[in-house]
Order: structure tokens, then sequence, then C-alpha cells
């Protein structure tokens, strides 16, 4: 059974849960590690993901013959650029959410067409969160009645640099709340229907992205 030979770029949380996945499918190989600090790099293949090469050079990645899929986890503002470059080479991309931060970057994405290359972007909790199935649970058992509304708040007590700094890292937690706390909300409570206006939200503080986010949504239904 032939196996696709994955780059993952950006070695930080979630780089390392995808990682971890790849080593679990049998159809998948781990060939290189890209980032910017080598040290962890050679620590990580040492010590938990063994790999034939680590790189701290991106080009690397991309002309390399036996990579097949390029999985982006770095920040948000360099996926855009990492994606049509890795495309442009002729790999298979996986870019975890946003696509990118801007709509003409989106459209940059779209533009490059080549033959026979996929790119998919990583938003599978929508879909495949554990609250899904509970929601089915408890509305079965009649605990609740008519869903009214819905109080989000997503907390991130220590991002790491890259999430902190607004010249790589886009919206911050905002941006990870509307592309994955609002759509699991509308989900919860109606069901996919779009989330009408947001009512009142906290977030940034001293001109710093924010390590802390609430906010109250009214959903289309009036809640």
């Amino acid at each position: 059974m032939a196996k696709y030979r994955i780059a993952v770029v950006g070695p930080g949380y979630i780089g390392i849960e995808h990682m971890k996945a790849i080593f679990d499918n049998p159809r998948a190989e781990l060939r290189t590690i890209g980032g910017k600090d080598r040290k962890k790099l050679e620590k990580l293949r040492f010590e938990q993901f063994a790999c034939e090469h680590i790189t701290t050079n991106y080009e690397e990645i991309i002309e390399d013959k036996e990579v097949d899929i390029v999985y982006l986890c770095t920040p948000n503002r360099l996926h855009a650029d990492e994606a049509v470059a890795a495309l442009a080479a002729g790999k298979h991309v996986f870019c975890e959410k946003p696509m990118a931060t801007t709509l003409e970057d989106c459209q940059r994405n779209e533009e490059i067409d080549p033959v026979g290359r996929h790119v998919v972007i990583g938003r599978g909790g929508r879909v495949h969160k554990p609250a899904m199935p509970g929601r089915g649970r408890i509305e079965n058992n009649g605990a609740v009645g008519e869903r009214a509304g819905h109080l989000a708040s997503l907390q991130v007590a220590d991002l790491h640099r890259g999430r902190r700094d607004g010249r790589i890292a886009g919206p911050g937690v905002a941006n990870d709340f509307e592309v994955g706390g609002l759509p699991t909300a509308d989900r919860l409570v109606d069901d996919g229907r779009q989330i009408r206006r947001v009512v009142d939200g906290a977030g940034r503080q001293g001109g710093r992205l924010e390590r802390r986010l609430a906010v109250i949504g009214r959903f289309i239904h009036g809640a």
C-alpha cells in the first residue's frame, strides 16, 4: 500500500497533534519537520517523531521531490504565501484554519490550479466536536426546552508568540472564535443557521492581540 510522504511546517501545539495523527495512519509517513528553531526540531525528531529530515528552510521542503503533501501549521498571516508556493511546486496542501487573513489572499489560493493537486483547510472540529452527540442525548432525554441562545467564551491563557504577534498572527483569538466557536455554537443552538450579529464582545487589551475573548451572539431566530 502506497504511503503519502508528508512535511509538517510549524511544530507548535497543532503541528504536534498532526504529527501524532500521521504516525497513527498506516498510509502516511512523516518525511520532514520544518520550523524556525533548529534545536526544537532536533529535539522533536530525537524524542518524539523520527523522520528523515528537519529544516528551517521552507524552500527545501517544497523543492523536495519526495514530499507529497505539505501541512501548514504556521501563523495565520503566513498561510497564503506558503500554500501558493507549495501548490506551484506541485504539492498537495493541508492548511490549518484560516486559509488566509484577507479575501484577496484566499483568491490567490483559488487561482493556483496545478493539475491533480488539492488544498484542504482544517476545520473538522465543526462536525466532530464531542458537544454534538452530547446535544442529541440532552434533547432526546427532554432535559432542555426550546433553544434560546448561546453565550460563547473562548479562553486561551498562554498564547505562543506566533498568535500574540499581530504581524504574523492575523486576528488572533478573535479569528479562532469566528471560524471555530461561532460555527459550533450555530450547530449546537440552531442546527447550522447563521448567526445574525454580535451583540457584544471584548478581548483586545493594550493594543496587543487578545489572550481571552468572550462574545454574546444573537442568532437568526432572535435568540
